[in-house]
């Protein structure tokens, strides 16, 4: 029953995105806590590894000590319509430093024979391009999580002081 509640929430995704922008604005923690973990979320979204986004952007936070529900918020940037450039440059990013050491890989053009092999046997195809998809797309990933933290972090600064304003605001209203 929980677990229907957490994929579909009983009173809507309206409500439960207001409950999480609620949390965040009365979080205790710093701005620099928020933006770094939004920052966070915002860069494991270019990593191909995506049962594992959530974990990495606890760790990632853990590392900068940025605030994990931030973090998770920040995942939200890497969706369905974000994953296709996001990926694309990620794979030539990699494909560009693997080449610096004599990496011989291709991307399988995306014609018949690449959708057929993926539907009929997706695990055999997967495992058949390893190299030449996935490796290049988890180097440049990685190395794009790292490298545009500060500029993520500098687009999520304001946020993180937007929030922290606005908590500042209603206390000082509850209190009056």
């Amino acid at each position: 029953f929980r677990m229907k509640a957490f994929v579909w929430p009983d009173r809507g995704w309206d409500r439960r995105l207001r409950y999480f922008k609620h949390r965040i604005v009365r979080d205790a923690s710093s701005t620099y806590g928020v933006a770094a973990g939004l920052a966070c979320g915002m860069c494991v979204s270019f990593t191909p590894f995506l049962g594992a986004h959530l974990a990495l952007t606890w760790a990632y936070c853990k590392v900068v000590r940025g605030n994990i529900l931030s973090g998770m918020i920040g995942t939200l940037v890497g969706n369905p319509l974000t994953f296709p450039p996001m990926y694309y440059l990620s794979y030539k990013v990699g494909a560009a430093i693997l080449s610096s050491f004599d990496w011989e890989g291709s991307m399988p053009p995306p014609g018949e024979d690449f959708w057929q092999g993926m539907m009929e046997t997706p695990m055999t195809f997967i495992q058949q391009n390893l190299n030449d998809v996935f490796l290049p797309t988890a180097v440049g990933g990685t190395l794009l999580a790292f490298g545009l933290f500060p500029l993520a972090f500098a687009a999520a600064y304001p946020v993180g002081r937007a929030a922290k304003a606005l908590n500042k605001k209603r206390r000082q209203r509850r209190w009056k």
